[in-house]
């Protein structure tokens, strides 16, 4: 059903540099980000997640134990991300945040954002 990330952008330049927290309709290009969103798939080796702006699907990791993620699980997924010929992450870590008070989460998010770009998003 999906294809498996293509890695090819991951070469020694990228593993120096930090991920990028953001939200999937914002992201344009290849490169290491973090996304946080809700589980909305889990097949066997891969999952859907979706944070409001749009929908990635998301390669889990090799040793990744499926029975801690559930659909309408909220969890936060770094990895590296390929934008063609849709957008797949190909994840690092994935961390479960049901736990975590969402609309907090992101109302602090919102904030770093204008505060440290200088201007609101989203």
């Amino acid at each position: 059903m999906f294809k498996t990330p293509d890695t090819s952008f991951s070469d020694e330049r990228n593993y120096e540099q930090p991920f990028i927290e953001c939200y999937i309709d914002e992201i344009t290009s290849p490169g290491k980000y973090v996304i946080v969103g809700t589980v909305v798939f889990v097949g066997d080796t891969q999952i859907v997640l979706n944070d409001g702006t749009g929908e990635a699907v998301i390669s889990l990791p090799t040793a990744f134990d499926l029975a801690s993620i559930k659909e309408g699980a909220q969890i936060r997924v770094f990895g590296y991300m390929q934008t063609v010929p849709e957008k797949a992450v190909n994840a690092i870590i994935i961390h479960n945040i049901s736990e975590v008070d969402i609309e907090l989460y992101q109302r602090v998010r919102e904030l770093e954002r204008t505060v440290f770009s200088g201007k609101k998003s989203q």
